[in-house]
């Protein structure tokens, strides 16, 4: 992939969503990962890094943050062509992954102010 894009990128945090729900008596933590591309030409290539967290434990709640990165051509390379389906799911990890360490951080912060311990995803893509 460094053969596609510049070392320079831009991410830009979206969103943060957090709902309080009523706690069930079934306990658990579980998170989802999901990358959208938002905008796609032959210059860059945008996407919306989403982690869901969902937590039922004493109390509940869902979180969502939700991170805009932006990818740019090296000279010569068309990145319409280049970031195909098959292409962003083969590197999703690679795409992501910088802006996985500042999401997991970023959640443990904000589960930490809001219920008194922090919540620690892992910094990487989860592949459903």
């Amino acid at each position: 992939m460094q053969n596609l894009i510049k070392d320079n990128i831009s991410a830009t945090l979206k969103n943060i969503q957090y709902i309080s729900v009523n706690p069930s008596k079934n306990k658990k933590i579980d998170f989802s990962d999901e990358i959208k591309i938002t905008e796609k030409n032959e210059n860059l290539v945008k996407f919306d890094i989403v982690r869901n967290l969902s937590v039922d434990l004493d109390i509940a709640y869902n979180l969502e943050i939700v991170v805009s990165l932006t990818l740019f051509a090296k000279d010569n390379v068309d990145l319409s062509k280049s970031f195909t389906d098959e292409f962003i799911e083969k590197n999703k990890d690679e795409i992501a992954g910088n802006v996985m360490n500042f999401i997991s951080a970023l959640i443990s912060q904000i589960t930490g102010s809001f219920n008194g311990f922090p919540i620690v995803t892992p910094p990487i893509y989860k592949n459903a």
